[in-house]
Formats: C-alpha cells, sequence, structure tokens
C-alpha cells in the first residue's frame, strides 16, 4: 500500500487541485466488478502460466501488474478505492476518469490481458475492419507523431451506434459511482477517439447526446442516493470541428447542463496553441473550461503552453499521462506542480523555482541555491551563529535562531526581498535553537535550550508572547504536532522528549529515549515520531497515539537529523562525526541502505522537491554536499560559506 500512496503524495501539497485516476487497464478495470471484468480475469493459456510464474516475466510486465493486482485484493485491499481515498486525505479532489473506448493491443486478438470479453464476443459491433482505411480527419487528431499502429487501432472501437454498447457502458459507470465515493466522475472521450462507423458520425451526433443525458441521469441519481453531489467532467478533442466530426457535441452537452467541466485536449502531443476562447465562446459563461498539456521533455515547454493557456482565460490545466515519462527512467517534473496552477507563478526564466536555503553557521549568512542547476543565486546577513529555520506558511519570511552566547536574538528574513528585516529579542530566554513553525503560521517557536524553555513568537507582531518550560534538560529541537495541539522537545541531557500542550503550556508526558536525544521527524502518515540519539548512536520510534517508545534501532555515529521522503519508506539520517557520512535507512524494516561519505561533521539534511538529490550541510567547512538518491553518490559540493548546517526548502511559486 505504501507504493500506492507513494503515487499520491508525491504530486500532493502542491497547486494540484485535483487527482485524476483511470479505472481502465485496457479495456478491463483495475478492480473486480460484477458488470465489469478486472484486468487479468481471462487469460489465454500463454497468459494464464505466466501469471502462474510471475518471476520468469519482466518486473514491468503486464503479467507482473496482474499478479500484484490480485495479491492486493486478496490481501483485502481495493487500489483504486485506496488511491480515491489517499487523494481526499491530501486535500485534493478524486476523479476517477473512464477511457470510453480503450482499444490498445486489438491488433492482437487472443492476447485476452487487454481485450474485454464483452469487445472479443461482439466483433460485429466494431466500428470497422482491422486494415480498413482510416479517414484523414481521424489521422490529423492523432498526428503524425502517433504510430500508424494506434490508427489502426481505432477500427476496432465500439460502435455507440448499437444500444447494447451505451447499455454496457452506462452499467459500468453505475458500478463505479456506486462502489466508489469519487468527488467526479471524468468520461475521457480522446481515448479513442473514434465512436462511429466512418462517414456515420454526423448521423450519429444526437445519438451521442441522447447517451450523455442518460449518463448524467445516472450520475445525479447514484448522487442523490447517497446524498451528495458527484460533478461529471469530459476530456474532449482538440478542436470543435474535431469533436463534431467524430460524433460528439460538447457544446449541446454544456448548454444542456450535462456537465459540469470540460477539459479541452490534444491526443499525446501538443501540436498546437488550443482554441481555449473559441471553446468558451460556445459554452455558457460558468461552466469550467481545463486545458491538458501533454508530455513534454523540457520545463520551459511546460510552462511556455501553460503561460498561453492561462493567457487565454483557462480555468485550470490538466497534466495528463504525467507519469510517463517513468516508462524512459526519467522522474516527472513534480516541481512544475508549484508553478504551473497560477499565472503568477510561472517563471520561464524559473524565478519561481523551488530554492534551497542554508544557514553558515560561522560567516552568519544564509545562501539560496537552485536546486536544478546547483548555483548559489544569493547570500543574505543574518543575526549570529544561525542554527535553526523555519518558514512561513505563506512562503514569505523566515525565522532564525542565533546561537551564538548569550544567543538572546532571533532573525527575520524577508526571502521575497532577500534580506534581514527584523532581529527579535528573546530577553531572559537564551541560547535559541530548535525551530518550528506551527500549521496555521500564527506562531513560531524556538527551543531556548540551557533555561529549558520554549519560546513563542507571534509571527503578526514579531514578539515574544510566552515561555513554556519543557521540564526537560538542553531543550534542543522542537516540533509542532500537525494538529497544531502540541510540542515536543527533544532533551539532549535528560535523553528524553517532553511532550506540551500547545494551548495551555502544561506537560502531558516525557518519554524517555537514549542518550544524547536531539533531532526529530515525524513520519509521513504522522504516527510516529523518530527520535535521533546523538551520543547514544540510535533511534527512538515513539507513537503518536500512546506517546510511547515501540520501537528502537541502532544508528552508529552520532545521527543528528532526520529526514523522510514524501512516501515515508526512506529516511535519511546525518552523522555528525569526523568522517561525516548520511545513513539511509530502509524504514519499514529499520535497516541501513548504505553510509554515503559525504563532508566533515554531516549535520543539516534536505531533499530537492522531486527527491532526486539530498542536500547534506557539513559543519566543518567542508560544504554542502549533494547526494544522487538513486545512485547514492555525492554528485556535487557546493561552498556557500562556513559551517552549513540547517538547510529547507523554500517554494516562491506558493507565495500567497
Amino acid at each position: 500500500l505504501a507504493d500506492i500512496h507513494a503515487k499520491v503524495d508525491e504530486v500532493a501539497d502542491s497547486q494540484v487541485t485535483s487527482f485524476y485516476m483511470s479505472c481502465n487497464v485496457g479495456m478491463d478495470m483495475n478492480f473486480p466488478g460484477e458488470v465489469s471484468q478486472m484486468l487479468g480475469s481471462h487469460p489465454n493459456p500463454e497468459e494464464a502460466a505466466k501469471l502462474k510464474d510471475p518471476a520468469s516475466t519482466a518486473e514491468k510486465s503486464l503479467e507482473r501488474c496482474v499478479v500484484n493486482l490480485q495479491a492486493l485484493i486478496e490481501a483485502g485491499h481495493d487500489p483504486l478505492g485506496t488511491i480515491i481515498e489517499r487523494a481526499k486525505e491530501k486535500g485534493m479532489e478524486a476523479y476517477v476518469s473512464f477511457r470510453l473506448n480503450e482499444v490498445h493491443w486489438v491488433d492482437k486478438p487472443g492476447n485476452n490481458m487487454l481485450l474485454s470479453q464483452f469487445w472479443q464476443d461482439h466483433p460485429e459491433w466494431h466500428i470497422a475492419k482491422l486494415g480498413d482505411e482510416i479517414p484523414q480527419l481521424y489521422l490529423d487528431i492523432l498526428d503524425t507523431r502517433t504510430s500508424p499502429v494506434v490508427a489502426g487501432w481505432l477500427t476496432g472501437s465500439l460502435n455507440f451506434a448499437i444500444p447494447e454498447v451505451r447499455a454496457w457502458k452506462l452499467s459500468q459507470l453505475r458500478e463505479i459511482l456506486e462502489r466508489y465515493r469519487v468527488d467526479g466522475l471524468e468520461l475521457d472521450f480522446q481515448l479513442f477517439p473514434a465512436y462511429f462507423p466512418f462517414g456515420t458520425e454526423a448521423e450519429n451526433i444526437a445519438t451521442m447526446t441522447s447517451w450523455m443525458r442518460e449518463v448524467r441521469a445516472v450520475v445525479d441519481s447514484v448522487g442523490q442516493a447517497q446524498d451528495r453531489e458527484i460533478k461529471l467532467g469530459v476530456r474532449i478533442l482538440a478542436t470543435p470541428e474535431h469533436n463534431l466530426g467524430i460524433g460528439l457535441d460538447p457544446t449541446t452537452w454544456a448548454r444542456e447542463g450535462l456537465v459540469d467541466s470540460v477539459v479541452v485536449s490534444h491526443y499525446l502531443h501538443n501540436m498546437f496553441p488550443l482554441p481555449i476562447q473559441q471553446f468558451k465562446a460556445l459554452f455558457p459563461e460558468d461552466l469550467p473550461v481545463y486545458a491538458s498539456i501533454e508530455v513534454e521533455k523540457e520545463d520551459d515547454k511546460y510552462r511556455e503552453i501553460a503561460q498561453q493557456l492561462w493567457d487565454d482565460g483557462v480555468d485550470g490545466i490538466m497534466l495528463f499521462n504525467m507519469f510517463t515519462r517513468r516508462e524512459a527512467n526519467v522522474d516527472p517534473p513534480f516541481h512544475l506542480l508549484h508553478e504551473l496552477g497560477n499565472p503568477a507563478t510561472i517563471g520561464l526564466e524559473a524565478k519561481n523555482r523551488a530554492r534551497m536555503v542554508v544557514a553558515n553557521k560561522h560567516s552568519d549568512t544564509l545562501s539560496l541555491i537552485d536546486p536544478e542547476t546547483f548555483e548559489v543565486e544569493d547570500t543574505i546577513p543574518t543575526g549570529p551563529n544561525p542554527h535553526e529555520m523555519t518558514i512561513t506558511p505563506d512562503q514569505r519570511f523566515m525565522y532564525l535562531s542565533n546561537y551564538a552566547a548569550p544567543g538572546d536574538t532571533i532573525s527575520v528574513i524577508d526571502l521575497v526581498k532577500r534580506k534581514h528585516i527584523k532581529q527579535i529579542p528573546t530577553g531572559e530566554f537564551t541560547r535559541i535553537h530548535g525551530a518550528t513553525m506551527a500549521p496555521d503560521g500564527k506562531h513560531v517557536y524556538f527551543t531556548a535550550g540551557q533555561t529549558g524553555y520554549v519560546v513563542e513568537v507571534d509571527t503578526a507582531t514579531n514578539l515574544v508572547t510566552r515561555g513554556i518550560a519543557t521540564y526537560g534538560k538542553i531543550s534542543h529541537m522542537v516540533l509542532v504536532s500537525p494538529d497544531n495541539k502540541r510540542l515536543y522537545t527533544a532533551n539532549i541531557t535528560s535523553e528524553n522528549v517532553s511532550v506540551l500542550d500547545r494551548e495551555t503550556g502544561e506537560l502531558i508526558k516525557q518519554i524517555p529515549c537514549e542518550a544524547g536525544a536531539e533531532g526529530m521527524a515525524f513520519t509521513p502518515d504522522n504516527k510516529h515520531l523518530w527520535v535521533a540519539n546523538q551520543s547514544g548512536g540510535s533511534v527512538s520510534i515513539i507513537d503518536l497515539a500512546t506517546h510511547e517508545v515501540v520501537d528502537r534501532f541502532d544508528c552508529p555515529g552520532m545521527p543528528v537529523r532526520i529526514k523522510f521522503n514524501k512516501a515515508g519508506t526512506i529516511a535519511y539520517i546525518p552523522s555528525w562525526t569526523p568522517e561525516g557520512v548520511l545513513i539511509v535507512v530502509d524504514v519499514a524494516t529499520r535497516k541501513e541502505i548504505k553510509r554515503v561519505k559525504v563532508g566533515s561533521h554531516a549535520i543539516g539534511v534536505e531533499l530537492t522537491p522531486d527527491e532526486n538529490f539530498a542536500y547534506v550541510g557539513c559543519e566543518a567547512l567542508d560544504g554542502l554536499h549533494v547526494v544522487d538518491t538513486k545512485t547514492l553518490q555525492v554528485v556535487k559540493v557546493i561552498y556557500t560559506g562556513d559551517g552549513p548546517d540547517p538547510i529547507s526548502m523554500w517554494y516562491p511559486g506558493e507565495i500567497k
């Protein structure tokens, strides 16, 4: 399930508002239905043999996919349902996207893995015969960059002029809606764009519109039965002429209120600027008109197309097939998800790209680095000995602790203006160190280590509002619980973690850890708190529901900080030893994957938005080490100043 969650989590916490998941794997579904069959439910003998021995198949083969899917379902899971629920948990709308006429591999009859039994039982309901000539209109829709094999597949499309075909498709849609509590259903008319026998498209426009009325009725009836609203969206072809040419009339659908949104799209390739204004002139004024950007190789091409679409008045952007770059072992450009969703945050010159921010403790400076080019873009003066940092949720300001004795100030940096704007005095609270921001951004908290307090600062006034006793000795790091209700401090000398009620300041509990309890991190699922015991050479794992240590493991060296990947499967732990290593740990097994040699006294660690690189601050003047997370090799050393330590990602594209 962690692998499934990861596919949602990697796009969460960005500008993405809606997650669309296709339910079709070929013609069959990725769930076992009563109306629809599941992928792999009716294999031919050769395919059946491979399913019995998945080890003999390639890792990314269809057979392996089927085996994994079946195993998850046999274990009591529902992969599609898991995706839907995870998207909702991450604050996104969840849509099921239904490919209306899937025809992958129809040129390979007998390959049952992608061909439904319904399709195979009714060759008389296909729109043409394999090998028939494809009209020029369809070739124009597919574009010359699309393989002629794909054009040939169109002949195997089911004929929507046949009442039984329409009835079967409608029953599939009803089953999906009754089975899954989705926010919306999308009908994907681009996959594949053929619905009627060639030459009969115009006479069947009314047929498809009538069927769309039936779909709307089913969507509304299921919604009423479940006492909720279900949206109906359509992904249509790139021009009004293309839609009408194949028998689709989205203008009438929109004017009759049959659809709640429209996604205008190309077929796989961005061939020309989508005529958004032309579509908007045809549709009701209040109908959201979105546009799809197909997969591109260059980031700036995405930016260029997105900017054009926003300029043309689009209401939102879909990134279709974004994950498919992985087929070529290239990660999708997830950093663009912090840009493309708002015209104000698109930077063709990458001005709004995420920045890596590192504090140089012994230089009293803060450096901003482009994580894609590894270039230091700016260096800003700070207060004395900046030790830990935290950024406001609106991405405008950074707060830094100033640790040099007496350590009684906090620096405020305006990240937009790239300038130090204030030094907050902390009075009797000294040796200010660990920093954390409340999720609502109204308060920021720092440890006053030697005095055994947490200092609270009001971010609206930049005044210290109170000190909260930790009852621990040398409280070094501090975190606010994700629900905003508790503070956690790691106490080095008392070797424990204090749990404090954030509202009252009262001590809830002290949780024994091990020697030198210092670095802390919540697991991405917010179920556990990992504590790095620096001098103890171990990690304690605390259950956040019970506030008990439920596990621990040896982590030889001096583990000082912990950074999880978004999926929560890997932990990156710097070791503050003279030899300096980054310890990479498998979260599930607690086993070390590798120790990566970096600079002396490794301490701060942060991941790039795409998680392709881990940046490691090495305090002993050894620079910022960049580790490739795939090869686990150091690929770059960046010299930002003396003593690079705390590191954080800044997302200027999310400035509110």
